[in-house]
């Protein structure tokens, strides 16, 4: 596997490949995240597992690019970026919103004729479910920071610093924009396994709700309970990348 082939890409952020793995992790940020949610993860995952941290326009060393707002467009831009990275085996992993991007990305592909080894998806329920609340990207400014503080994905100081927050409050509309007008290709079901998590405490997003996964693939389907609230799964990573370790890992070896 060639581990310089994504050097310098501005898609993919705090990049250490191992000497020799055999798959490539591609990792998508939840609405309002970026890259560095994933920097941590190659040490955590080790030596077999390629890590890439994918970063979106419009936040951290892409700040001046336009912020995308609609999941088909990030998919084909995202795609057509990193095109010589799918010809080895890879996977996708994403949280929340990066859940369904992720979905999107690994259908596109398949429908190339490049499918993953595997689809991973945490915190995110299952595509086409109806909405839970009404869109949050059209709300005012007082009541879209008061939602984001509220989802407590965003750190508090961020929140509480009127600069930085009109700095990022474009990229955090853009985001969720993306997240509530997404509707699920025509694509088929994809042909990889998908492993989907929740937290035990995640109101948002309750086992009743992802256990749709299941029907978006024709392969197996892996549904996991872990500790912790909507966040937790990427804020303390450890059981969760622990787990996604040992589970394709347990692919090569099959």
């Amino acid at each position: 596997m060639r581990t310089e082939i994504l050097k310098d890409n501005p898609w993919i952020a705090y990049h250490r490949p191992p000497v020799k793995p055999w798959l490539r992790l591609f990792c998508l940020p939840y609405a309002g995240g970026s890259a560095s949610l994933y920097r941590h993860w190659q040490n955590l995952l080790g030596n077999e597992i390629e890590v890439c941290p994918v970063q979106p326009p419009g936040r951290e060393r892409r700040l001046s690019e336009p912020c995308m707002t609609r999941v088909d467009d990030i998919v084909r831009a995202m795609i057509q970026a990193l095109d010589p990275a799918f010809d080895e085996p890879f996977a996708f992993f994403g949280h929340s919103l990066g859940a369904s991007v992720a979905y999107e990305a690994c259908r596109s592909l398949s429908a190339k004729g490049r499918p993953p080894q595997a689809l991973v998806v945490s915190g995110r329920r299952t595509p086409g479910l109806p909405a839970l609340v009404g869109p949050i990207y059209k709300l005012s400014d007082e009541e879209f920071r008061k939602e984001i503080f509220d989802l407590a994905g965003t750190p508090k100081e961020v929140l509480e610093h009127p600069e930085l927050m009109e700095l990022l409050t474009p990229m955090l509309r853009a985001d969720f924009e993306m997240n509530d007008t997404y509707e699920p290709s025509a694509l088929p079901p994809l042909k990889c396994p998908i492993f989907a998590y929740t937290g035990i405490d995640d109101e948002d997003v309750p086992k009743a709700d992802i256990e749709g996964w299941g029907e978006k693939t024709q392969g197996d389907f892996h549904l996991k309970v872990i500790p912790g609230d909507h966040f937790s799964p990427i804020q303390k990573p450890e059981e969760l990348v622990a787990r996604i370790g040992r589970e394709l890992t347990r692919l090569r070896d099959d």
